[in-house]
């Protein structure tokens, strides 16, 4: 089983300095990803740097940098140059979520970043593999409660979005389900289709 999310996802840039040409992108564009490929929020990024590569004639290169449940994107993005040539592709777990969390983070998700545009909004959602033997929420519920702990749920890291939806579900129905964490959503969901999870 998987619950799966792709939370408001924005783009930011390094604080940038005070004047930036007006030629901008004058040279490629760096667009960081805290997370691996593969999974939705790389695959709507590139989408996203095609069209602008096209639109602007300069290359935006994406770069997956996951991890640490996105902290280590995010922090090579907030120690970039603040040219704005590196952007980062950012999210509730980024700015909200880590900060909240963690003691500390490496960046200070206010004054490290620049919001330019929200690119996504999309619900979290409970999956299962199509051989999984529950089809509906409360079959999900009752088969977990028959057979407590033998059921996992990945997520794309400690403290993401999918992580916390999973345990809140785990409060709210009173099921035993063992966290999986991932590196990102993408791996989570190839283990998922391959009925590698249960």
């Amino acid at each position: 089983m998987i619950i799966a999310s792709l939370v408001p996802l924005a783009l930011t840039c390094v604080l940038a300095t005070p004047a930036i040409a007006q030629t901008w992108p004058a040279k490629p564009v760096k667009l960081i990803v805290p997370y691996p490929p593969g999974g939705g929020n790389d695959n709507l990024v590139r989408l996203f740097a095609q069209r602008l590569g096209e639109r602007l004639t300069q290359p935006f290169v994406v770069e997956n940098r996951p991890g640490a449940g996105t902290l280590i994107g995010t922090e090579a993005a907030a120690k970039a140059p603040g040219h704005g040539y590196t952007l980062l592709l950012s999210s509730i777990v980024t700015h909200a979520l880590a900060p909240a969390l963690y003691p500390k983070v490496p960046y200070d998700p206010i004054r490290d970043f620049v919001p330019i545009t929200t690119l996504a909004v999309a619900p979290t959602v409970l999956v299962v593999n199509e051989e999984f033997p529950a089809k509906s929420v409360q079959e999900v519920i009752t088969l977990a409660k028959a057979s407590p702990g033998k059921y996992t749920f990945p997520s794309g890291g400690n403290g993401t979005t999918p992580h916390l939806s999973g345990e809140i579900f785990k409060s709210m129905t009173g099921v035993e389900l063992l966290h999986v964490p991932y590196k990102g959503g993408g791996p989570a969901i190839a283990d998922l289709i391959g009925a590698k999870l249960t």
